[in-house]
């Protein structure tokens, strides 16, 4: 009874129609969110950088904008604003597009189509949806193009964490985040997000993070309810705080089918 009143829930597209699910890197053992870093990481790779750059992913050059001085030298450049800001995530193509490193192009262009086809349903904005197919589309293109998938293999094969660390444009990150949480990133998500929820963030880019990474806890319920035995008394931790961090940090009126349908989870898996 407990599962089939979890399984209502919709996850996220975490496996496609046309691909198999993507294989986790970690163990199936719940992550103790209490441990997650809440630290994003500072540097990012340069090739990544320049395969998003084709899609558009960069900011302009802002140096025509900044003043200058023939007598004055700034030595602590200010902090930068949304408009230049970028964060360092780590975004695996194949994972962010579920896709396997044996997939020909063709199935990554099926992968592709499959992720593209079931877009989220709680209420992400119009800016998060784009952000997040843009990255699928980056991720296509570079691994159904044999060139430069020969170079992201062999990048992956001799420094996977700074090949997939991407620097992503601030108006980019929610987007991110969802494409992390569609792949089953959840640490990734989590992480992130907490660090953010730190800052002041426009309302919008605000209710994005929050439902991301909402989906992340109910995704980790998800798996500590197909533990064997299920984790019931686990899983219903990471509902409710799902629950609390849509109703604290997000409003009321933020994906309330979600919040309903956690609601009722809750109730049918109360002891």
């Amino acid at each position: 009874m407990q599962m089939q009143a979890l399984g209502h829930i919709d996850f996220g597209l975490r496996s496609p129609l046309l691909v198999p699910a993507p294989q986790p890197r970690t163990s199936s053992k719940r992550p103790s969110i209490s441990k997650l870093n809440t630290t994003t990481v500072s540097s990012a790779s340069k090739w990544a950088h320049r395969l998003l750059a084709d899609f558009q992913f960069t900011t302009a050059d802002n140096s025509s904008l900044s003043s200058s001085s023939n007598t004055t030298v700034t030595l602590t450049p200010p902090p930068p604003t949304p408009t230049n800001r970028h964060v360092s995530i780590p975004i695996d193509f194949y994972q962010a597009l579920g896709a396997e490193t044996h997939f020909l192009g063709d199935g990554i262009r099926r992968a592709y189509e499959a992720r593209i086809s079931k877009p989220p349903q709680y209420g992400f904005s119009p800016d998060a949806l784009i952000s997040r197919r843009q990255i699928l589309q980056a991720a296509c293109e570079t691994l159904a193009n044999a060139s430069s998938r020969r170079e992201y293999n062999q990048g992956l094969a001799d420094d996977h964490a700074d090949t997939i660390l991407t620097e992503v444009p601030w108006d980019k990150v929610p987007g991110a985040l969802l494409v992390l949480q569609e792949a089953g990133e959840t640490e990734v998500v989590l992480r992130i997000g907490e660090s953010l929820l730190r800052e002041r963030l426009p309302k919008s880019f605000k209710q994005d993070v929050v439902l991301a990474m909402a989906l992340a806890y109910v995704d980790i319920s998800r798996d500590a309810m197909a533990f064997n035995p299920p984790d019931y008394i686990g899983g219903c931790e990471m509902l409710e705080r799902a629950l609390k961090l849509l109703q604290e940090e997000g409003a009321s009126s933020l994906a309330p089918d979600l919040q309903a349908q956690i609601d009722e989870t809750l109730e049918t898996t109360s002891f």
